[in-house]
């Protein structure tokens, strides 16, 4: 729907808009007029039937198409009114901002308006929607009420059909303009320019009022350039599935390759022709794709054949599993089994002569698969192998680094010792070499049961070794016992002396010349005096020295006499 441009009026001497149609405004009797005094009156609506304060915009016509809707609320859509006078001059309302109720809300208040036909009859939407005859035109009264019953003016516009129902041509125009805007190369540039050339007229009838013959016209060309495109979508697409493969360096079974080559060039050539038919193009993107898909099916083939190839190797392989836990045994001997089945049926399915390309794709990504699952019981065994063969490196390090002293050892028993320590030395260097760098669990295992081997050889050496001799030494004869010694009687008590009676003093008589004295002896001398005791055989006096060396010499000499009968009874 289309609008009047709204205008900004300012001053209250602006002339008010005269419609080229005649537009009437009547003041219908209805208070034209305000009383100031008793005597003078003033005018509301100027001689163009405005509000001396407000100026109403309505289109003199208002054009729809044929079949569009028309309602209350769309007429009130081409509705604008203006402030004129003093306070917000120039303030623009309309429905879409402003709306009330049938009206536009003002700064004044509600202007609401009352719709009628020519003949009177009050209009709402049901009664304009009988307003669809194409070409027709309807006269409608517009009566607006200025924020009060007491000020209303009526306004007098068209409501105008076109002459044609362009719904369908504006249809195959949006049909044709997303066509247009494909990405470049999606159709032929030849039927493209027809195209545009027929949505060109199509646009032209919608922007004017043709005769519905016209409209029809246009729409069957738009409609027939539509099917005129030649689609190249599936040319395009074969041609940049097949490019790649003529420069990614791989090797390609010949006699699919040359094919393959020969409807790429084809398709090239068609591609820069000029108009090619959509015939020709189909034709050439179906033997394209044809040839991708027969070298495809020959590549599919190699890879499937590759595949099978390798489980065979697998299923052959025979690994040395003398060490491996039971469970992993199982577990293998199990996937062993069933890759041999799995084998023979794919090796005999692959050769039917209608096998297709997706059958042969899926046969490759299962052989894989079973591939795989043999692959991965074969790393579990080579782990376990790997953790018994680290655990038997670090024994036999250990024993390495004993750095025993084979000097108190025979010759022969040490050089034996050596030679296994050289060996076990080799086996461990090479042990830890497949350690670090093997994967395959035969490998694994016979590298562990060298180095268990190395282990215990030398482990038998070392308990091998033999001490030399030692230079036997004389034994010395046992001493002869001593014979006891009779016991000493005890000696009878001696019976006390009775005490002297006390001499009487005698007189002092001249001293005579005596004898020196002899110097007495020393303390220590009288006490060993008094140590000393008497033999009980002799009644000598006992010398304890005589005593301790005479007893050293009796023991020496029952020593003397055993050594004397160790040697004679040797």
């Amino acid at each position: 729907m289309k609008k009047f441009t709204k205008r900004c009026l300012k001053g209250c001497g602006l002339v008010g808009l005269v419609f080229s149609t005649g537009l009437v405004a009547l003041s219908d009797n209805i208070d034209s007029a305000l009383t100031v005094g008793a005597e003078e009156a003033v005018k509301v609506f100027d001689e163009n039937g405005q509000h001396v304060n407000w100026f109403v915009e309505i289109p003199p016509i208002y054009n729809i198409e044929v079949g569009s809707p028309l309602t209350i609320d769309a007429i009130l859509d081409q509705v604008a009114i203006t402030r004129r006078g003093p306070g917000d001059e120039g303030m623009m309302y309309d429905y879409q901002t402003n709306k009330g109720t049938n009206g536009i809300i003002t700064s004044s208040g509600l202007f609401w308006f009352e719709f009628y036909t020519g003949k009177g009859e009050m209009l709402n939407d049901v009664k304009l929607s009988e307003f669809v005859e194409a070409g027709g035109t309807y006269t409608i009264n517009a009566y607006v009420y200025y924020a009060t019953t007491t000020q209303k003016q009526r306004f007098t516009f068209q409501i105008k059909v076109a002459n044609s129902d362009k719904t369908e041509l504006r249809k195959s125009i949006e049909t044709a303009q997303s066509k247009l805007n494909q990405p470049e190369g999606t159709y032929s540039e030849e039927s493209l320019q027809a195209l545009q050339s027929a949505v060109t007229i199509g646009e032209t009838y919608l922007n004017s009022d043709p005769d519905q013959t016209k409209v029809n016209e246009a729409q069957k060309t738009i409609d027939s350039a539509v099917s005129g495109l030649v689609d190249l979508t599936a040319l395009n697409t074969a041609v940049n599935q097949a490019t790649p493969l003529l420069t990614d360096g791989k090797e390609y079974p010949k006699e699919a390759y040359d094919g393959l080559v020969q409807k790429l060039a084809a398709a090239a050539k068609l591609q820069n022709s000029f108009n090619p038919s959509q015939e020709d193009v189909n034709k050439a993107a179906t033997d394209l794709t044809q040839a991708l898909t027969t070298l495809k099916t020959a590549v599919a083939h190699e890879a499937l054949d590759q595949a099978l190839a390798k489980l065979l190797e697998l299923y052959r392989e025979n690994p040395n599993l003398a060490l491996t836990s039971e469970s992993l045994k199982e577990l293998y001997n199990k996937a062993i089994e069933a890759a041999g089945t799995f084998y023979r049926t794919v090796s005999k399915d692959k050769e039917r002569k209608d096998i297709s390309l997706y059958e042969l794709e899926r046969y490759t990504t299962e052989t894989n698969s079973v591939v795989d699952t043999i692959l991965k019981v074969k790393a579990a065994i080579a782990e376990e192998g790997k953790a018994k063969l680290r655990s038997a490196l670090d024994q036999l390090n250990a024993l390495i680094g004993e750095n025993l002293d084979l000097s108190p050892y025979t010759a022969a028993s040490a050089q034996a010792y050596t030679d296994q320590l050289a060996k076990a030395k080799e086996v461990a260097a090479a042990g830890e070499t497949v350690y670090a760098q093997e994967t395959e669990p035969t490998a694994i295992t016979n590298s562990l049961v060298k180095v268990l081997n190395a282990k215990k050889s030398l482990s038998d050496a070392k308990a091998a070794l033999v001490a030399k001799p030692v230079d036997p030494v004389d034994p010395v004869d046992p001493v002869d016992p001593v014979d006891p010694v009779d016991p000493v009687d005890p000696v009878d008590p001696v019976d006390p002396v009775d005490p002297v009676d006390p001499v009487d003093p005698v007189k002092p008589v001249d001293p005579e010349v005596k004898p020196e004295p002899k110097p007495e002896a020393k303390k220590e001398d009288k006490k060993v005096a008094d140590k000393q005791q008497v033999l009980p055989a002799t009644a000598d006096r006992a010398n304890p020295f005589f005593t301790a060396a005479a007893l050293a010499v009796i023991a020496c000499a029952g020593q003397l006499a055993i050594v004397s009968r160790r040697k004679e009874s040797k």
